[in-house]
């Protein structure tokens, strides 16, 4: 019978682990890169749109839509060969999203980006759930996905907060 594993065993398993802490490090990053998406996006519509609260809903629905998109495309998946490239990918999608929203004035564009948002947001979290759940011993799962549930949840929390300061000390772009 197989012991099972406590806080310190997870932590142990991470510090000698490189794949288990690469995803859980990649998952935090993205989120706190990606919190002012979703944190700014009124003050956006708004200021920078200068759009009422319908095209906030667009905007919404633009990032849900990518969502659903990278969720199907994910779903069909019967191997965990190339989730990798995937996470790296939906890196590189949303850090290019972000920086070509940050200087964008055109509306329909916002649109696209946030498809684009919403599309990277699911590949890298997704994509590095599966990965974790495949590389990580049986006995040590509970930890480490508790260890992803804060590296997840946990990360949008203070980087929204982090995210809302800074946009009200030099603007939300």
């Amino acid at each position: 019978k197989q012991a099972r594993g406590t806080l310190a065993q997870g932590l142990a398993n991470l510090r000698t682990s490189s794949a288990p802490r690469w995803l859980l490090l990649t998952v935090a990053f993205s989120r706190v890169a990606l919190a002012p998406f979703v944190t700014l996006l009124p003050v956006f519509a708004k200021e920078v749109f200068n759009r009422d609260v319908d095209s906030l809903g667009m905007m919404m629905a633009a990032f849900g839509f990518g969502s659903l998109a990278a969720a199907l495309t994910l779903a069909n998946r019967a191997h965990v060969s190339g989730f990798s490239l995937k996470v790296v990918a939906g890196c590189l999608c949303a850090g290019a999203a972000a920086a070509v929203l940050s200087c964008n004035q055109h509306f329909l564009v916002a649109l696209a980006l946030m498809v684009v948002s919403g599309w990277s947001t699911v590949m890298i979290v997704t994509s590095s759930h599966i990965l974790l759940q495949a590389v990580i011993p049986d006995h040590m799962r509970g930890q480490l996905m508790a260890f992803f549930g804060m590296a997840y949840g946990g990360t949008l929390s203070v980087a929204s907060l982090c995210a809302g300061a800074l946009a009200s000390m030099i603007g939300a772009r």
